[in-house]
């Protein structure tokens, strides 16, 4: 169970670790959904210089 950290603004949740990486890293839900947008960036460049 987390608690997250008190702020001068109030509680904030912690980070919710999704998965860790190759190097045993906790990968939070955040940096996840950024990979998963530029590995799909990256393979429509590679689509589109594949097809033209």
């Amino acid at each position: 169970m987390s608690f997250g950290c008190k702020t001068v603004t109030g509680w904030v949740k912690k980070a919710q670790t999704v998965m860790t990486d190759v190097s045993g890293k906790p990968v939070t839900r955040a940096e996840f959904n950024a990979m998963q947008k530029e590995v799909a960036r990256l393979l429509v460049d590679f689509y589109s210089l594949v097809v033209n």
